[in-house]
């Protein structure tokens, strides 16, 4: 799994890119503890800020058959209106699945 430490807008100002790491850090672990008490097994990084390089750094260590892209519902989501998971089906010749993300309660 790849967290991009994308820096977001809150209240107005830009986080700096160890807030936007520390974020992405938090985001990892409560996404791996989640697919654990599923009994799932999965291991993670936090990546590049830009998710297109976040991924292809990652694939230079990791063979995956599909990547699996999370993202907020459409309005809300920046990748969704760069078209991640299509120029991500692009760059990897990988089939790319997109799920969206439900807010937590």
């Amino acid at each position: 799994m790849v967290v991009p430490a994308t820096p977001s807008q809150t209240d107005g100002a830009a986080q700096t890119p160890e807030r936007a790491y520390a974020l992405a850090s938090q985001r990892l672990g409560r996404a791996l503890a989640d697919i654990s008490k599923a009994g799932g097994e999965a291991a993670g990084e936090v990546g590049d800020p830009e998710p297109l390089e976040a991924v292809r750094l990652s694939l230079e260590r990791e063979k995956p058959d599909e990547i699996i892209v999370s993202t907020l519902p459409l309005g809300r989501s920046r990748w969704l209106r760069r078209h991640l998971p299509t120029q991500l089906r692009n760059l990897t010749g990988l089939p790319v699945t997109h799920v969206v993300e439900q807010p937590r309660a």
